[in-house]
């Protein structure tokens, strides 16, 4: 999986649908032999019948699009529409979410049981609904945490980094606000927390007491097994 780089045809185009931080830092990278690289792009799903319009409703309907964008870093995230996703490799077209990369840091910190939350193969966009969670928590509704105090330090802590920089990022810093989100993360309060349109499921997926389960491995999933599922899904909710 690590040399793969899986893709969705449509509109004269391909779209990656993950790994595009590697392929970006590739791109960025500046090396002169990045051409002789090999990528092996998997084409995981053909949408080149549908229109423009039918074409983003079905990546949506399928998942294989997240739309949502911020005002602010620190505001609560809203929906976004495709033309709002990068059009170029240059970074200032890429719009950062602080949010992510503290769920990114509080699942990956020293002791994996410890861990912010557990991940299951047919859940998507899971890192951002913890990015949700986190800054709902932080911003919006603190009484989320389980006591002030913590909310307090967190928020403290994380507003007086200097964001947003490339060049003074410190990492200890970040790994830090990681091991203090962790009393958030497994909260109760957290373990139904409604997520607002936009998101693949109603409810936070992924809430674990300790010892969090191992993560498992997950293949990526053809648009042909997705549609599968979501029909299964929607007779059940039905």
């Amino acid at each position: 999986k690590k040399d793969r780089f899986p893709v969705v045809l449509g509109q004269g185009n391909f779209y990656l649908t993950d790994r595009h931080h590697h392929v970006a830092a590739l791109q960025l990278s500046d090396n002169k032999d990045i051409f002789d690289l090999e990528m092996r792009i998997d084409v995981i799903c053909d949408l080149r019948a549908y229109g423009s319009d039918l074409f983003w409703s079905k990546m949506q309907e399928l998942n294989y699009v997240f739309l949502q964008k911020r005002a602010s870093p620190f505001a609560l995230p809203v929906l976004a529409r495709e033309t709002d996703l990068p059009h170029s490799w240059t970074l200032s077209s890429f719009q950062d979410d602080l949010w992510r990369s503290l769920a990114g840091f509080a699942s990956h910190v020293a002791d994996e049981k410890q861990r912010c939350y557990a991940k299951k193969c047919q859940e998507y966009f899971v890192d951002f609904q913890w990015g949700f969670a986190i800054n709902k928590a932080t911003e919006d509704t603190p009484s989320l945490w389980p006591s002030m105090g913590q909310q307090a330090t967190f928020r403290s802590k994380l507003h007086a980094l200097p964001y947003p920089s490339l060049k003074k990022v410190d990492l200890k810093a970040w790994q830090e606000l990681g091991q203090l989100a962790l009393p958030l993360c497994h909260s109760h309060k957290l373990q139904s927390l409604a997520l607002p349109p936009g998101y693949s499921s109603r409810a936070l997926q992924g809430w674990s007491a300790t010892p969090v389960p191992k993560d498992p491995s997950c293949d990526y999933s053809s648009c042909r097994a997705r549609q599968k599922a979501k029909d299964e899904q929607d007779l059940v909710v039905v």
